[in-house]
């Protein structure tokens, strides 16, 4: 999404057991929010439509900043129930939501996303994890999704990225941190802008 959308998505449950979209980092109402206390699952056989608004940075009535939508957040189940509500996560019931601003750039080839869980990526061990490729001078992205109770720290070798919400620095002075590593816990979900690939 960018910054300012509205997007509808159908949910077809053709499962025998209630399923929902539950997102994190953008607006909707009661409706779309996808849990059991919202009444917004959808049962088996039936469909149901779920509004997403990303809004735009704004001024809030005491002049302080309310940040836009942009960013890298995920969206998952929330009525499979089990403790919090993450049955479904353990399904495989999720995904990830990457909201642009107007100006951010967009990577030359496919986001790379990485959904750690336990000690797999998306239920997979190596040597069957993700490939995320890149050729040498291409922009890369990477979007990493944390689910369950343990942190990971990700980490590519050979490449560094500001530690801001797009990966860059926005200019030669711009003082944010130059990092390699990036600690993820339960539920966050974070991503970055590689600088062109250089391996």
């Amino acid at each position: 999404m960018t910054e300012g959308e509205c997007i509808a998505i159908t949910l077809k449950n053709r499962s025998t057991k209630r399923a929902s979209f539950h997102a994190h980092g953008v607006d909707y109402t009661a409706a779309s929010d996808g849990t059991r206390l919202t009444r917004s699952c959808v049962r088996p056989g039936r469909d149901r439509t779920y509004m997403w608004q990303a809004h735009t940075e704004s001024l809030r009535e005491d002049d302080s900043v309310e940040p836009g939508s942009a960013g890298y957040w995920h969206y998952h189940d929330h009525c499979r129930m089990g403790e919090h509500g993450t049955r479904g996560i353990y399904a495989g019931m999720f995904g990830a939501l990457i909201v642009r601003a107007l100006n951010d750039p967009v990577p030359d080839v496919e986001p790379c996303v990485l959904v750690m869980i336990g000690t797999t990526f998306a239920f997979k061990r190596a040597p069957n994890t993700p490939l995320c490729e890149a050729n040498l001078g291409q922009h890369a992205e990477f979007v990493v999704i944390t689910h369950g109770d343990e942190f990971h720290t990700f980490h590519l070798h050979g490449h560094r990225w500001a530690d801001t919400r797009s990966g860059s620095l926005r200019s030669p002075n711009d003082p944010s941190p130059i990092i390699d590593n990036k600690t993820i816990g339960p539920a966050d979900a974070s991503g970055s802008r590689s600088s062109r690939a250089n391996a």
